[in-house]
C-alpha cells in the first residue's frame, strides 16, 4: 500500500510503501506546524521569573482542517534565562518542562547557588577525585543540579506562578543540608570509582579478560561526568553498594569461569535489549523514563549474581526482571 503525506492544500509532500521511513522522515515537521499554530502565550522567551498569569498546561489542542494537533507546553532551560514553547511528544515535555522549572529556581536563588559553587565544605578535595572523569567546574554544575532536583523536584512540578512561589519558599532552607549530604555521598561514589579503577590496570589474565571488560562497561555507565543529577535521588544512593558489589565480584574472579561468563552474556543481553527499547522511546514519546526502573533493577540483578552478602532493595530474578519488563513495555 502506497502511503502518502499531504499539506493542509492537499499537496503531496511525501509518498512511500513504508509508514517507518515516512515517519522518519517528517518526526520534526510536526512539532513545528504545532508550533506556528500554538497561542503565542505558550512562546515566550529570556524569562528569569515566572510570570505572573502564566499557566502552563500539560497539554492544549486545536483542530486544523478536521484534523485534532496536540501540543504539550513546557518550560526549557536556558542557562541564564528560560523559555516557554511547545513539544509535540509529551515524554520530552516533562523532561524539560522540569528542567526549565529547576533552573528558574535557580535563578531566584542565586546566594545559595554561588555557596554551594564557592563555600561548601570540602568541596575542593572532592574535586581532585573527580579529576580522572572531568575538571572540577563540571562537578560543582552537575552539584548544583542535582541539590535542585533532590531539594525541590515532585512528581508533578509547578505549573503556575503560585505553584512555583509554594515550592521555592516551602524547600529553600533544606538547601544547605542537602548540599552537605550528597557530597558526602558523591566522595564515597568517587572513593570506590578511584579503587576500581586502581584494580582494572596493569596485566589481566586473558581467562579473565570478560570479566574485566563486564566491569569497565558497568562503571562507564554507573560514574561519568554528570552522574549526580542524572542518576536521579532514589538510585544515587545504591552507587556505593554497586561499586562495592564490582569490587566483591573481582576478588572472586576466576572461581567460577563459566558460571561468570554466562551470567555476564545474560547481562549483555539484557542491556542490549533495555537500549534499544530506551532509543525507540526516546524517538516516538521524547523520554525513555519509563524504562528508568528497568535500568536500575539490572544494577540489582548484578548484586544477585555476584555480591548477595550486600542485599538488594527488593527481590530480583531473571525472571522477576522479565515480569517488569512485559509490566513496562
Amino acid at each position: 500500500m502506497l502511503i502518502q503525506v499531504v499539506d493542509a492544500n492537499g499537496k503531496v509532500l511525501g509518498e512511500s510503501r513504508e509508514l517507518p521511513e515516512l515517519l522518519e522522515q517528517f518526526s520534526g515537521q510536526s512539532a513545528e506546524q504545532v508550533r506556528i499554530s500554538g497561542d503565542d502565550k505558550f512562546k515566550q522567551s529570556g524569562l528569569t521569573v515566572w510570570p505572573q498569569g502564566l499557566q502552563i498546561p500539560e497539554q492544549i489542542e486545536q483542530e486544523q482542517q478536521g484534523i485534532v494537533l496536540r501540543a504539550y507546553p513546557a518550560l526549557v532551560d536556558k542557562q541564564d534565562s528560560v523559555d516557554s514553547t511547545l513539544f509535540d511528544l509529551p515524554g520530552q515535555a516533562e523532561v524539560e518542562h522540569w528542567k526549565g522549572v529547576r533552573r528558574l529556581l535557580m535563578l531566584s536563588l542565586p546566594q545559595q547557588v554561588k555557596w554551594i559553587e564557592k563555600s561548601l565544605p570540602n568541596l575542593n578535595q572532592v574535586a581532585l577525585l573527580f579529576n580522572s572523569l572531568g575538571k572540577k567546574d563540571q562537578l560543582v554544575q552537575d552539584l548544583v543540579l542535582a541539590v535542585f532536583d533532590w531539594t525541590f523536584k515532585t512528581s508533578q512540578p509547578p505549573r503556575n506562578q503560585a505553584e512555583f512561589n509554594q515550592l521555592l519558599e516551602e524547600r529553600r532552607d533544606q538547601i544547605g543540608q542537602q548540599s552537605e549530604q550528597l557530597l558526602t555521598l558523591c566522595q564515597e561514589v568517587l572513593k570506590l570509582n578511584h579503587e576500581l579503577q586502581k584494580k582494572l590496570k596493569g596485566k589481566i589474565p586473558l581467562a579473565l579478560a570478560f570479566i574485566y571488560s563486564d566491569v569497565r562497561f558497568q562503571l562507564e555507565h554507573l560514574v561519568y561526568a554528570g552522574f549526580l543529577h542524572q542518576t536521579g535521588p532514589e538510585w544515587l544512593q545504591e552507587l556505593p553498594k554497586y561499586l562495592n558489589g564490582i569490587l566483591l565480584r573481582l576478588e572472586k574472579a576466576g572461581l567460577n569461569r563459566g558460571r561468570e561468563q554466562m551470567w555476564s552474556e545474560e547481562l549483555r543481553q539484557l542491556w542490549v535489549k533495555y537500549q534499544a527499547k530506551a532509543e525507540v522511546l526516546e524517538q516516538r514519546e521524547g523520554s525513555a523514563e519509563s524504562l528508568s526502573e528497568y535500568r536500575w533493577m539490572l544494577e540489582e540483578y548484578r548484586i544477585s549474581l555476584f555480591a548477595q552478602q550486600l542485599g538488594t532493595k527488593s527481590t530480583v530474578s531473571a525472571k522477576r526482571l522479565d515480569k517488569l519488563w512485559s509490566e513496562l513495555t
